[in-house]
């Protein structure tokens, strides 16, 4: 059992170093583990291992297949609320994977509770931390809300462009590039269009 734990450990570690396919083949074996030892799939150690996968999905650009992972915490909504928040409705990674294939409208939902739940604890009218915002840029630029978009990318790139994490951490990188691309494109869309005159 603690050497599967020791593997997800070790796949994250990989992960964060750029070598997608090493962590998957070993957090794989990890999953394989939990399940031969019949631990419940709604167990901290398999969703953790899960969400682990997830990620390496996201670092490899298939996103079909992260959401594959998510959707499962996404239907613990009633049956387990805890690993429902952290796992899904409060993750960024599932933000930004549900932006990727197209499901734009849950991706706004989620970044508006996300926002919410913020101001819960830390008070009304906090403004969206700068790795919500890009990814309510990329998705207001999916929508054509141009305007809207480039506010959030202005907002929110300088931020991340500072941030320590995304520059030493691979992972973050992958989102971070993205992210930029998204600009890019937006620039791109405003160019010669009378909103490009009024920014």
């Amino acid at each position: 059992f603690h050497s599967f734990n020791e593997m997800v450990y070790l796949a994250r570690v990989l992960l964060s170093q750029g070598r997608m396919n090493d962590a998957e083949k070993i957090i794989q074996v990890a999953i394989s583990g939990y399940n031969e030892l019949d631990l419940p799939s709604a167990s901290g150690y398999v969703c953790y291992a899960k969400y682990i996968l997830g990620r390496i999905f996201i670092a490899k650009s298939e996103y079909s297949n992260a959401m594959g992972q998510y959707d499962f915490f996404g239907g613990m909504k009633d049956s387990n609320r805890y690993h429902y928040d952290i796992y899904y409705s409060r993750n960024l990674d599932v933000i930004f994977a549900l932006i990727m294939t197209g499901r734009i409208s849950e991706a706004m939902e989620s970044i508006e509770s996300t926002h919410k739940n913020s101001e819960n604890y830390l008070g009304k009218g906090i403004p969206l931390s700068a790795g919500l915002l890009a990814l309510r840029g990329m998705a207001n630029n999916a929508l054509n809300n141009l305007e809207s978009a480039y506010r959030d990318f202005m907002d929110s790139i300088p931020a991340l462009a500072k941030s320590r994490s995304y520059d030493e951490n691979r992972f973050l990188n992958h989102r971070y590039k993205i992210i930029l691309e998204s600009y890019l494109n937006l620039l791109q869309k405003l160019r010669g269009t009378v909103i490009e005159g009024k920014l």
